[in-house]
Order: structure tokens, then sequence, then C-alpha cells
């Protein structure tokens, strides 16, 4: 004979057994992506980086006074300070997801077990549907800065790491934006704010994997001075290249006939291709939206550098489960929500690079 449970004593239950379920009792269909690649390496990624205040900011040194100079016997010096300081500032974002249950349900008259494997249906429901939504502002950005739906939106790779069919270090402002700014440092007045861009038009060793080498190359800024570096905090470059099937494809036949010349930098290791030792994954996301928006243009290759593009987060505000409380009008039913707050930053734009083919 079922044993049922009070009120109170399901809540303590629904808190208790949140984070305790088995993924295999179930089989997921609902989601349509093969891989989530912003909520699986940069979401729950267990270094998890935290920080506090109305905002989120970041101090950065965008040129130097050119105080130096050459000099000689008696020579008169000319002091030159100046404001080589900018802070860039971006909002903080917010997540929610949730499911409900009814205290009447056969599930909750049925035993612990019974309970425990319904929970956990309808929290990973939940939990599914955070990955959609973060795996889009992963990638994306606001459309512009004027909706206000749009600008509740993280700042995403697209945001800070912008496309330009101009070779250089010509990533400016992001589309559809109207300010001039990208987190409040404006980056056709600061050319050193801008990501590093140019295009290919033919997957080949005279041609992508010539841009690509070009492209690390360039971003790979070294300063000479020890200073407490906010853009290589591990000590060595974590760099990934996010592109689509297509282009992955045709990199891996590259790879597997590779040659004395191409060898030392391209190679295939466990179905991933690496350049450099670096990964180039193919990412499904881009696969559904490059060449359908600006964001992300045709077959784009997006170099990115974990070491300055981080996901921060509101401290106290990752992932935070409430514990079940009373829907209004309805007695006997209860809502548990999970509420996150965090932000996208890149300190250093211009160690990473856009290309894309034309």
């Amino acid at each position: 004979m079922a044993t049922g449970f009070r009120p109170d004593q399901l809540a303590d239950l629904v808190v208790t057994t949140l984070r305790k379920y088995d993924r295999r009792t179930w089989v997921d269909l609902s989601l349509t992506l093969t891989q989530y690649f912003g909520i699986g390496n940069v979401f729950l990624d267990p270094r998890q980086n935290e920080s506090g205040g109305v905002q989120l900011d970041w101090k950065v040194q965008l040129n130097h006074s050119g105080a130096a100079s050459n000099t000689g016997l008696f020579a008169k010096q000319e002091i030159n300070v100046q404001d080589v300081m900018a802070t860039a500032v971006v909002p903080w974002s917010f997540q929610q997801t949730h499911f409900a249950y009814d205290e009447r349900e056969e599930a909750f008259n049925s035993g612990i077990e019974r309970i425990i494997s319904e929970i956990a249906v309808r929290r990973h429901d939940a939990l599914d549907s955070l990955a959609e939504l973060m795996e889009a502002n992963f990638w994306g950005k606001p459309a512009n800065d004027t909706d206000q739906a749009e600008k509740l939106k993280p700042r995403g790779i697209t945001w800070y790491i912008n496309p330009s069919a101009t070779k250089g270090f010509n990533g400016i402002n992001p589309t559809g934006w109207s300010t001039t700014d990208v987190a409040g440092i404006n980056p056709t007045a600061n050319t050193t704010w801008r990501n590093y861009t140019n295009t290919y038009k033919v997957i080949s060793r005279t041609d992508l994997v010539r841009s690509l080498r070009e492209a690390m190359y360039k971003t790979q800024f070294k300063n000479p001075n020890q200073f407490p570096d906010g853009g290589n905090e591990n000590g060595r470059v974590r760099c990934g290249m996010a592109t689509t099937y297509a282009v992955c494809q045709i990199l891996e036949e590259l790879a597997e006939q590779q040659n004395d010349n191409l060898g030392p930098e391209m190679d295939k290791f466990y179905g991933m291709v690496r350049f450099r030792k670096n990964p180039i994954v193919a990412v499904p996301y881009l696969d559904d939206n490059a060449g359908a928006a600006t964001d992300y243009k045709a077959d784009p290759v997006i170099g990115v550098n974990f070491d300055v593009f981080k996901a921060i987060w509101k401290t106290g505000l990752y992932l935070n489960w409430g514990r079940p409380k009373d829907a209004p009008y309805q007695d006997m039913v209860k809502h548990v929500h999970c509420n996150n707050s965090m932000q996208y930053k890149c300190k250093n734009r211009r160690r990473n690079f856009y290309l894309y083919k034309v």
C-alpha cells in the first residue's frame, strides 16, 4: 500500500533529491543540436569565476605615454604624463528556468523512488531548456541596443569578436548596434580594442591554412614588461577555433594527407583537428546559423582565446535552485525556480580572430 507525504515533507524531499538522479532511466530526444559547446565547455566549467558589484568591469591599458626617448649629455627632459587607462563595463544578465508539480499527482503517492524519478525528469527538462538558451547566448549577442528584450541578452562571442572583409585588426563594432563602443570603449578611436579579421576562398593549404597561420601569429601578443596580466592568467595560450562541419571535414582530409611541411602544424587527434596544438571544433550551432546572418557569415573560423574570454557569474547566483513555492490560486501546486546571473567578458579583444569564406 502506497504511503503519502505531507506538503512540508515533499518540499524537503524535492530539495534533497534535485541533484540525485540517474540519466540512464530515460532517453532524452528533445534537444535539436548534437552538442552544446557553450554550456558544456564554459557554463559548466568547474573553474567558476565570480564577481560582485552592480555591473561587471575591468581595467584596460589602451596606449602608453611615449615617455621614452633617445637623449644626450645635459639634455633637458620633458615630462609626459597621460591618462592611459580605461574601464570596460558590461551589465549583468539574468536567466531563469523552472518546473512545477501537483501534490495530488499519482507519482507522489507511489513511493520515494517514483517521486525522485518524476522530479528528475522535470528538472532535466528545465535544464534542457536552459541549455538551448545558453548556447544561443554564448555564440550570439543582443541584436541591437534599443529593444529592451534584446538588452537582456548576454554579450556573447559575436559581440566581442566581429567579422570584417578587410584583413587586419578590423573587428570593430557588433552589427545592429547604434552605439560606437564595445563594453564602454570605442574601438574606432582605440585601435588596440579590436579583434583580428580576414577572409578565405578555399579550404586549402595555400588559403585557409595560410590565413589561420597568420591569424594565430598576429593575435599572440606578448608584453616585454612583467605586470599582472589579466589576459594570460594561466601562463599559457588556451585557444580554440570554432567552425562548421563542412570546414572541419576538409581539414581532417588535409590532415590525413599531411606531408613534411604541413605535418608540424596540423594533425588529427582522436577525431579532432588541431592546428599548432589548438583544437578546431565543428559546432552544431554554427552549422545551423552560419551564413544565415551577418553575425556568423559563411563557414566561419572563430578563434577564441579562453584566457581572455570568460563567463563570469554574479556572486551567489550560479544556477541557484530555490525551494518549492506555492503557486498563486493553486493551493496544491508547487513551483521550483532556478535563477542565474552571469555575463561574458573579453579582456583583450585583439587576442581573438574571425575568418570567414567569401
